[in-house]
């Protein structure tokens, strides 16, 4: 895969330096996070006023041009951490985007409208590949809230930094903030990717015959950086930002929720002190589509990360200023460095390390080698930390360097174990690597002594892992399954049954429910036991309709405890709290009561009607333990 070239890197720069790439920083704030500002009761997104989903699509032609210049000799010397140069090296750049984007409506998020939003015929004159244009497109979510558009925070939904850096730069330019009043100036302060700022709207014509207002917006000034800790902090001395100038105007349809067009142009100077970092000047200029357009339908549930949908290739992108401080350095001067930076910033040491074997996927191997020869002087920290970059750089050659590190018979027993323990930083495991990774299991489970049999059995855990939801390539999740369905006939121990579902139980995986409701007819309770906890981390009502039927199943109160206890890990359904309400209205046992008013207090909030079984137990005679388990949660009426 091609690398981005100077153009870009020059735009990424500076637009570091300003914040926009910060954007992560934005969800910091979270979406519900009211700004404190004296204007808060009179003034109020308009977007908030209106119905939004009576007007379920809403698309825009758009074109942005960034162009500045950005102080280099600076940034490099904060990447290589010198002391900082007065040499003032000023490079120039321009990059610009144009292409549609699109507003599908889909449902309310924590009461927030929330909309699928997809970028159409992106163009652009920064030279990324075609499939990094691609990927760009995808669909993402942004929801409407108090401080404007923002891309959701949401673990399960991943964005490739090339849209977070272009989206957390325009969505922004789409906030309207109103007048409740209906004043002619008014101020506001607002949320974008580098912080709060301090804004000033003007009504330039509001005549009761025009059917569009046009509205000028002024950034005024920033109030508060929302800066992360790493390269530009706000540890890092006075850094600052100054709105150079700012003019952005809007024409809104009288009764629209959305403008009809915007108009912005706004210069950024970044400072460090008294030493000027970059400035950048933005163009936005976006004017509503009025064709139909034509939207897919989508749900939350429907949109995938996008990280899953990038592909393993998404682990050979580098970052082009990470790429200066490794040029022409070999790996061992790699190295070298990665435990100079290590001592003082860790999380730029990761970040140039897992950026190296991005860059020179070969060395992968290399690396392994050199963690070995070197084992007698490297520290612990040092040691755990370049196995996690290997496992964190992702490729498939570094998937297989992993299987290398296990598999090697040269290597020592302590290798063998820091590999298979960091396969599960993986994210995209792929089908070569499950392959390597099953017949790894297989060759070590060969040999009797107690090591390898440890070995063996890591080996299983992580192939499970692998299975499992939180994994970029899903595809491999059905391979993996097959593999561990395949060696329930291969059992011929309980503590071999134990080791298969407890992978089984890394998954997640539904399908393989068939296997575990067959080690349930094992007479051993350790094995029922592992057979409950494989269940903990699946869904669906197939999953509770045989947990009950096993537990129906058990005469020993241990085991039924343990049951329990399990369930209540379970995710939460309707049906789960029917079962727990059933059981506790009729067991005897005051150990299991107390798990279950444990279950049903702790999700009063979800199914109310708890609260009256609840009461109605205070009718029955209980014990002291079981009374005060039922007012941890609900009040005793006077």
């Amino acid at each position: 895969m091609k690398h981005l070239k100077l153009t870009i890197c020059l735009v990424v720069i500076g637009l570091f330096i300003v914040g926009y790439i910060l954007f992560d920083g934005v969800n910091d704030y979270k979406i519900n996070r009211k700004i404190e500002t004296q204007e808060s009761n009179e003034f109020i997104n308009q977007n908030l006023d209106r119905d939004t989903s009576t007007e379920q699509y809403i698309a825009y032609r758009f074109s942005l041009i960034n162009t500045g210049w950005v102080n280099s000799s600076y940034l490099i010397n904060k990447l290589m951490q010198q002391p900082r140069s007065q040499q003032f090296e000023k490079q120039l750049f321009e990059a610009s985007f144009s292409g549609e984007i699109h507003f599908s409506y889909l449902d309310e998020s924590e009461g927030l409208p929330l909309f699928q939003v997809q970028l159409n015929d992106l163009v652009t004159n920064t030279t990324i590949t075609e499939q990094e244009r691609q990927w760009m497109m995808l669909p993402f979510l942004v929801s409407i809230g108090e401080q404007g558009l923002l891309i959701l925070n949401k673990p399960e939904l991943i964005y490739s930094e090339q849209l977070k850096s272009l989206i957390g730069q325009i969505l922004p330019y789409f906030h309207v903030f109103a007048s409740k009043s209906q004043e002619l100036n008014w101020q506001t302060r607002e949320l974008d990717s580098l912080g709060v700022s301090l804004n000033s709207y003007r009504v330039q014509s509001n005549h009761s015959s025009q059917k569009t207002r046009e509205i000028q917006k002024t950034k005024v000034q920033y109030l508060e950086l929302n800066l992360k800790d790493g390269l530009f902090s706000s540890a890092d001395g006075a850094l600052n930002v100054a709105v150079v100038n700012s003019d952005t105007k809007y024409s809104v349809v009288s009764g629209a929720i959305w403008a009809e067009s915007i108009n912005l142009k706004e210069s950024l100077l970044s400072k460090s002190d008294n030493l000027e970092l970059s400035e950048t000047t933005a163009v936005f200029i976006c004017t509503q589509i009025n064709r139909r357009i034509s939207f897919s339908s989508a749900s939350l549930s429907t949109i995938k990360p996008q990280r899953e949908l990038m592909g393993i290739e998404q682990f050979y992108i580098t970052n082009p200023e990470l790429n200066q401080l490794v040029l022409n350095k070999n790996l061992k001067e790699v190295t070298q460095l990665f435990e100079e930076l290590l001592h003082d910033n860790e999380d730029l040491a990761l970040d140039m390390l897992i950026n190296y074997l991005r860059l020179h996927p070969e060395q992968s191997n290399n690396l392994v080698d050199y963690i070995f020869d070197a084992s007698a002087l490297l520290t612990q920290q040092v040691d755990l930390r370049l196995w996690y970059s290997l496992a964190t750089s992702g490729h498939q050659e570094a998937q297989l360097a992993l299987i290398y590190a296990a598999s090697e018979p040269r290597f020592n027993s302590l290798i063998k174990y820091r590999a298979i323990t960091y396969i599960q930083d993986i994210e995209f495991p792929t089908e070569v690597f499950i392959d390597q990774l099953s017949l790894l299991r297989k060759n070590l489970s060969a040999f009797d002594d107690i090591e390898n049999q440890e070995l063996a059995n890591m080996a299983l855990f992580a192939l499970g892992s692998m299975g499992g939801n939180d994994k970029l390539n899903q595809m491999v999740k059905y391979k993996v399954a097959d593999i561990l369905a395949d060696s329930l006939p291969s059992i011929s121990s309980d503590q071999e049954a134990i080791t298969l579902l407890t992978a089984i139980a890394n998954t997640g995986n539904t399908d393989l429910i068939p296997v575990i409701s067959e080690m349930f007819n094992n007479p051993n309770g350790k094995v029922k036991a592992a057979a409950f906890d494989a269940l903990s981390n699946m869904e669906g009502k197939q999953v509770i309709d045989l947990f009950v039927e096993e537990y129906e199943r058990i005469n020993e109160l241990e085991l039924q405890e343990y049951a329990v206890k399990v369930m209540l890990q379970m995710p939460e359904t309707s049906e789960k709290n029917q079962w727990i309400a059933a059981q506790v209205q009729k067991s005897t046992n005051s150990t299991l009561n107390q798990l279950f008013i444990k279950g049903l207090g702790a999700n009063l909030s979800n199914y109310p009607e708890n609260e009256s079984i609840l009461r109605n137990l205070l009718i029955k005679e209980l014990t002291v333990q079981e009374k005060m388990a039922i007012y941890k949660y609900i009040p005793p009426k006077l």
